[in-house]
């Protein structure tokens, strides 16, 4: 027989579309490769075999599951046709509410490996709809009393609220609708309320002397060493502020020069390697030595948590770059200055993980390019820290980008040339 435990354990053998787990009195529970998990009854009815679904789990729990195979069985040796007997016990039973099936999307995001960042936001928005609604069988609610919900929030200027409870509501009600509590998903339309994305471009500096004049601040600045050694490594790798401030010191390869970003923090959900230039490997152990948990840039004391996700921003700000330049405006500076330097623009897309839409093209393996990568990295960092030294004014002269650029291979080309 099945257990809870037990359930929570199964799976469809491999190479299987799903498999069948028994349980009692004909009861069946199907594990489907998908990870959906639909009961059954098998039972004989007029000399014939019959299966009959029951509901998905854990929408119906094991106990509800067996009641409700006992009630059918009971209809089956009255006579009565155990499908007319279900119909009858599903449309008098009231349908789940809403919050539980915005629940049940949530869970399911943190298996699929959704981020910590975006669960926090799924249950911010959840926490957020009037709790009139959320405790509402989810047959009762009209798209009227969800548009009236999201208008609230885009009346409000909340936009980026309104579109987040928009795709929420969407995938709790495309929920009900496979579970059989709702005939139409009634948030479809939903969208069609929220006003016109406007795309906002982060701040950055391309123009090398100012980069210059901001790179000989970030070392000296006056505030927690994390947030100042992850500023002044950001420059170097370029990762996205979420990618970096969450590192762990068992991403990185010491004796490799490789740092591994593992896919779950990664906006492409897929490994990351960046390879480490010699400063960075510097700047990585050196700030070691003044943190002993398992994350690189741990906040105020607390090794459980990172930096939190403004504090290297409002760190900018605090030097006069407000508006001016972001954490994530570091990578929009390597993108442009390195390839006007004349690197390889796969190379560079590739260092930016920026997805790749040619299925071909993506099958590299995490490590595409490295190589090639490699040289580059250690031709940006010479360039950072050469910049830095003009900017502390250690070195008269303002570092060109083309001086920084691939070397040339024997017979007169490139090396990393487009």
């Amino acid at each position: 027989m099945l257990t809870n435990t037990k359930i929570a354990k199964l799976s469809a053998k491999v190479g299987c579309a799903f498999t069948k787990y028994s349980d009692r009195d004909g009861l069946v529970l199907v594990v489907y490769a998908t990870g959906r998990k639909t009961w059954k009854w098998n039972y004989r009815a007029g000399g014939r075999q019959n299966s009959l679904t029951i509901g998905s789990y854990p929408s119906f729990s094991l106990a509800e599951a067996r009641e409700t195979c006992m009630s059918l069985r009971a209809a089956r040796d009255r006579g009565d046709d155990p499908r007319d007997a279900l119909e009858r016990m599903m449309n008098n039973a009231p349908s789940k509410t809403l919050r539980s099936y915005i629940d049940a999307v949530i869970k399911r995001d943190e298996q699929a490996g959704k981020s910590p960042v975006t669960l926090a936001k799924r249950r911010w928005v959840r926490d957020s709809i009037m709790s009139s609604l959320l405790t509402r069988p989810v047959s009762g609610i009209k798209t009227v009393m969800l548009v009236r919900e999201v208008q609230k929030a885009v009346d409000a200027g909340l936009n980026d609220k309104a579109r987040r409870s928009v795709g929420l509501l969407k995938a709790a009600f495309s929920l009900a609708k496979l579970e059989g509590d709702v005939e139409q998903n009634p948030a479809s339309e939903l969208g069609t309320i929220l006003p016109p994305v406007r795309h906002k471009h982060h701040p950055a500096m391309t123009d090398p002397a100012a980069v210059a004049t901001l790179l000989a601040k970030l070392p000296n600045r006056i505030g927690q060493r994390s947030v100042t050694s992850a500023l002044c490594i950001a420059p170097h790798v370029f990762l996205r502020p979420g990618e970096l401030r969450r590192a762990q010191w068992a991403e990185i390869d010491f004796d490799n020069a490789l740092w591994t970003v593992p896919a779950v923090r990664m906006k492409m959900r897929r490994d990351h390697v960046v390879p480490l230039s010699g400063p960075v490997v510097e700047m990585l152990q050196s700030h070691r030595e003044f943190c002993d948990g398992e994350l690189v840039f741990p906040g105020n004391g607390r090794h459980a948590k990172s930096i939190s996700e403004n504090s290297m921003n409002h760190a900018l700000w605090s030097l006069g770059y407000k508006n001016k330049v972001t954490a994530h405006g570091f990578r929009t500076t390597a993108s442009t200055l390195l390839n006007e330097m004349g690197w390889n623009w796969d190379w560079i897309e590739t260092q930016l993980s920026h997805c790749e839409k040619s299925s071909v093209r993506a099958s590299y393996n995490r490590a595409q390019y490295l190589d090639g990568r490699r040289k580059m990295m250690d031709h940006w960092s010479r360039f950072i820290v050469a910049l830095t030294d003009h900017g502390l004014g250690d070195r008269p002269d303002l570092p060109k980008p083309l001086d920084f650029g691939p070397a040339p291979m024997t017979g007169g080309g490139d090396a990393g040339t487009r």
